[in-house]
């Protein structure tokens, strides 16, 4: 071969070589323009009463008191979606053409005391089952533009706050990976996982008053992102464990560790949300309780697996299981005749969640 010819090919051998050498590790987001995925996700959780207690005046109520009760809540969530990646960027989607083929899931509970059960189911459902969006990135603002996709319409309130990424890019480290190299994700990102597609506007037959509840959480000029990372309170860690072959492909690996223990009160809140209440029913502002506590406290510890098909830039699966509590306690006074009483309370639930994620072409 002449050095003419050895100096052309040398850069595609070298280049080649190196592919060969780190296959995969690469893992970004970069599916082919015109790219189609149906992804799949599935989330369920189990929340059972562990504690409640209750002081009033100074006299301590039990649950034997209570009439012993057993309270326990499941939810259940599929989210059925088809998108086109019509167009692709660095890292994310410019053009993406998303059809909700099913949204819906249950809530259901039971209770029980003194003897007594009672049980309520609903069906969780959402107006966006059936349609098809757009997004389109605009640089300018540094974020999408959603509207209706042609052929399909709805209430432009359905359109507000969609969450765009559902690969769990926000997973991914960044450029090439070693075997073993370990990032932090933001804490607030869990509940994405726990809970994706919270966004999609869920609501059960009961839940007609929504746009009422979202207006008067409007009023409270609630900081939404603020209030996440308070409550995701924690660490969530990543690791890369090289290629798997999962059914004859090789799958890049990242483990997901995740810890959250948070404590806030929300006295304040509360208090400014019984204002609101209060001045809406009309009711003498003279008997409003004060409140010394509205402490919440959260827990939850899980592990999970995202596999990545590294070779075509997108998510293969995924699966997030873990533990978890939630402990409330309230303690507040009011006047009553000129009398002030004291009212403080506990409640603890404890449960199970899990999540999952299938992508298919």
């Amino acid at each position: 071969m002449s050095t003419t010819m050895l100096r052309k090919f040398a850069p595609l051998a070298l280049a080649a070589t190196l592919g060969f050498a780190h296959p995969g590790n690469d893992v970004t987001f970069h599916p082919a323009d015109g790219t189609t995925l149906t992804k799949k996700f599935t989330s369920e959780f189990t929340l059972r009463l562990e504690e409640l207690s209750a002081n009033a005046m100074g006299q301590e109520i039990s649950p034997d008191m209570m009439g012993d009760p057993q309270v326990t809540l499941t939810g259940a969530m599929a989210i059925t979606l088809t998108d086109e990646f019509v167009k692709v960027g660095r890292g994310r989607p410019l053009e993406l053409a998303r059809m909700f083929d099913e949204l819906g899931g249950k809530m259901s509970f039971e209770a029980s005391a003194q003897g007594e059960s009672s049980s309520d189911e609903s069906k969780l459902e959402s107006d966006l089952g059936g349609k098809k969006i757009t997004y389109k990135w605009d640089d300018k603002d540094s974020k999408y533009a959603i509207a209706w996709a042609s052929g399909h319409d709805g209430d432009a309130k359905l359109l507000e706050d969609l969450e765009e990424d559902m690969d769990l890019r926000f997973v991914l480290g960044e450029g090439e990976h070693k075997e073993g190299d370990s990032w932090e994700i933001p804490a607030e990102k869990l509940a994405d996982m726990l809970f994706p597609g919270s966004s999609f506007k869920l609501s059960g037959p009961d839940d007609a008053d929504d746009e009422e509840a979202m207006k008067f959480l409007e009023e409270l000029d609630l900081d939404v992102d603020e209030l996440m990372n308070k409550i995701f309170d924690g660490t969530v860690k990543a690791t890369y464990a090289g290629l798997k072959e999962v059914d004859g492909q090789q799958l890049a690996e990242i483990q997901l560790e995740a810890e959250i223990q948070s404590s806030n009160d929300f006295a304040d809140l509360m208090s400014r949300a019984i204002d609101k209440v209060m001045e809406r029913e009309g009711v003498d502002p003279s008997e409003k309780p004060k409140f010394d506590q509205v402490t919440l406290d959260l827990s939850f510890k899980g592990s999970g697996t995202l596999m990545w098909d590294a070779k075509a830039g997108h998510a293969h699966s995924f699966e997030l299981n873990g533990e978890g509590t939630a402990a409330l306690a309230i303690g507040a006074t009011m006047d009553q005749g000129g009398q002030q009483m004291s009212m403080k309370g506990n409640v603890e639930f404890a449960g199970d969640f899990g999540s999952k994620l299938e992508v298919t072409k």
